[in-house]
């Protein structure tokens, strides 16, 4: 059996707020008549015969709760317009040369460990270049 823990508190006549381990929500109506609303959108409403045990209970879900969006996976350089991936190359390839000499810049500038960070980060964005090309040719 689990552990439970509920606790009810009075907020105006006919309005409750209800804490439980699982969240916040909250309960509103009369003898006979009740509509509840917990922190996960599960939206109850109870109509009953008070003092004869009978009663009627229905639920549903809020209608402005969405539904978690799938994930946006990255294109693969395959996937992507022809256009886009003959402009790749140079893209990369002036990358590369912009992080070579922003390396070099640093490492005169005695900032070594950044400037080797940036050389090292050209050479494999002249190697993607190249990939690129290589693909490109072979298609």
């Amino acid at each position: 059996m689990g552990f439970r823990y509920r606790k009810s508190i009075k907020i105006a006549p006919g309005v409750k707020m209800n804490i439980s381990k699982n969240g916040i929500g909250f309960s509103a109506g009369v003898k006979g008549a009740r509509v509840s609303v917990n922190s996960k959108g599960r939206v109850t409403k109870t109509v009953s015969i008070p003092g004869t045990g009978i009663s009627y209970s229905e639920t549903s879900k809020l209608d402005n709760t969405k539904a978690p969006k799938p994930k946006k996976r990255a294109k693969s350089f395959y996937e992507l317009p022809e256009k886009q991936q003959k402009i790749l190359v140079p893209v990369f390839l002036i990358l590369g040369i912009l992080l070579a000499l922003f390396g070099i810049l640093l490492i005169i500038g005695e900032i070594y460990i950044l400037g080797i960070i940036c050389v090292i980060a050209s050479i494999f964005s002249f190697g993607t270049s190249k990939l690129y090309k290589k693909i490109l040719k072979t298609k």
